[in-house]
């Protein structure tokens, strides 16, 4: 059997058709690069230039929860602190009170026992005076008696006797004419009633 040997013309036909196969697949690849690649190399030339960012400091946001958690431990405290000085005051206020009443009371008392011991005293000093009254009355009584007793009698009737009472002590007075008469006198007045004693004091002319 023959074997058959490929045309040179052939095979440098195959080869040619290869090579521009892979070159025309290789120059589509870059026109596809190249495509994709322009929109973004525009969009970049066309964009504006970013404005440089600012310098200015921004506060720190503020924690709500910590700032009303603060407020409230502010109000108790400033409530608590209220109450104490009210109660304080109203403490202050009882005090004074009950101190109040007690020197009223104290005063009332002091006032009453001084009104007692003034009661008293205008008592007993009343009671002395009528005592004294009653005495001098008494001494007084007993001294007419005593005159009027003489005076009764006709030996001692026209003699000048002064006569002085003080608490039923009768004492005598005066000038008689006789010893007898001055016994006598003596005698009258110790009889009279109410006569605890008689110092006879008369002489004898």
């Amino acid at each position: 059997m023959k074997t058959l040997q490929p045309s040179p013309v052939k095979s440098t036909l195959v080869i040619t058709a290869a090579l521009l196969a892979l070159s025309l697949s290789a120059c589509s690849k870059n026109e596809s690069t190249d495509t994709a690649s322009a929109p973004a190399s525009s969009a970049d030339a066309m964009s504006p230039p970013m404005a440089p960012a600012s310098t200015t400091d921004v506060a720190p946001a503020t924690d709500s929860s910590s700032t009303g958690s603060t407020l409230s431990a502010d109000a108790s405290a400033a409530g608590d602190k209220i109450k104490a000085e009210a109660s304080e005051a109203g403490d202050k206020i009882k005090a004074a009170t009950s101190d109040t009443s007690d020197k009223v009371k104290s005063g009332t008392s002091e006032a009453g026992d001084k009104i007692k011991a003034a009661t008293a005293d205008a008592g007993d000093k009343l009671k002395q005076n009528s005592d004294k009254a009653g005495a001098a009355l008494s001494d007084a009584g007993l001294t007419a008696k005593v005159k009027s007793a003489l005076a009764k009698d006709a030996g001692l009737s026209t003699l000048k006797l002064n006569v002085t009472s003080k608490d039923g002590a009768v004492t005598l007075t005066g000038t008689v004419d006789t010893a007898a008469h001055k016994d006598q006198i003596k005698t009258v007045a110790t009889a009279v009633e109410g006569v605890k004693s008689v110092d006879d004091q008369t002489t004898v002319k």
